[in-house]
C-alpha cells in the first residue's frame, strides 16, 4: 500500500470514528452509559390549558439544549390515544447534573411557575417517577 493511499484510509477512519462520536454522545456522554431519567405523565383537563404549556414547554427545552451540559434528552410526547395526556422524558448524566443543574437554571425557574398555576387551577395533573437504567440495550 502506498504511503498516500495509508493515509487516506487513516484519515478515512478517523472520521468515521468522529462522525459516530458526534451521532452517539450528547456534551461527552455516551448515549448507553447508565443515566439517570425522569418521567413525567401530565393529564390535562382541556387542550386550552395543553396551548398554555406548550410555549413554556418549548422555551425551556430550548434553554436546556443550549446550556445543560449534563442534560441527555429532553422530549415531551402526546398520547397516540388520549391527546390530552402528556410525557416529559428527562435523560441526565446523572441524578446530580438534574438536582444541581437543571433545577437551578433559569430557564427551568421561569417555567416552573406555569405549570405550577395550571396545577393550582385543577388544569392538569403531574405525576412523576425517576429510574436509574441499567445499561443493558440501547437508546
Amino acid at each position: 500500500m502506498s504511503a498516500a493511499k495509508g493515509i487516506g484510509c487513516f484519515a478515512l477512519g478517523f472520521l468515521a470514528h468522529a462522525l459516530f462520536a458526534l451521532l452517539f454522545k450528547r456534551n461527552g456522554h455516551r448515549l448507553n452509559e447508565k443515566a439517570w431519567l425522569l418521567v413525567v405523565r401530565l393529564e390535562f383537563v382541556d387542550q386550552a390549558s395543553i396551548e398554555t404549556f406548550l410555549p413554556a414547554f418549548k422555551k425551556v427545552a430550548a434553554g436546556v439544549e443550549r446550556h445543560e451540559k449534563g442534560t441527555l434528552a429532553y422530549e415531551i410526547s402526546r398520547s397516540d390515544k388520549n391527546p390530552l395526556h402528556c410525557n416529559i422524558f428527562e435523560r441526565y448524566a446523572s441524578k446530580d447534573a438534574f438536582v444541581d443543574e437543571h433545577r437551578k437554571t433559569t430557564h427551568f425557574q421561569q417555567f416552573r411557575p406555569t405549570l405550577q398555576a395550571l396545577q393550582d387551577a385543577g388544569k392538569v395533573k403531574v405525576a412523576g417517577e425517576s429510574w436509574q437504567e441499567m445499561g443493558i440495550g440501547f437508546m
